[in-house]
């Protein structure tokens, strides 16, 4: 598993199409898509700022993340998401998701 730590990325697909990568304290800055089609991802510590950062991911993990209200639509058509410890400020967050699990996710504008 590649990891990345402590950077920051923007703009069209910056992470397209990866597939078993650990991000750990990365920034996803106003773009869209960064995350698509991808599987085996795992984030901890980031916070995502552009639109549609997770679409059609399949086996992704998310601890202590911050979804930021531009991040909308974020989790969209995916499946088989741990996510732990995060904060959803965007709106529209989920949608034809399959088999996800949250534990102390606060979604206070839900």
């Amino acid at each position: 598993m590649k990891t990345i730590k402590n950077e920051t990325f923007g703009g069209e697909r910056p992470l397209f199409a990866s597939h078993d990568l650990r991000l750990e304290n990365v920034t996803v800055e106003p773009g869209e898509s960064a995350l698509k089609e991808c599987s085996g991802i795992e984030a901890e510590g980031c916070e995502f700022k552009g639109k549609y950062p997770f679409w059609h991911v399949d086996g992704f993990t998310l601890r202590g993340c911050t979804f930021r209200e531009g991040a909308r639509a974020a989790l969209w058509y995916s499946r088989n998401l741990e996510m732990t410890d995060t904060l959803v400020e965007a709106p529209k967050m989920f949608r034809e998701m399959e088999n996800l699990r949250l534990e102390n996710v606060r979604i206070p504008d839900a």
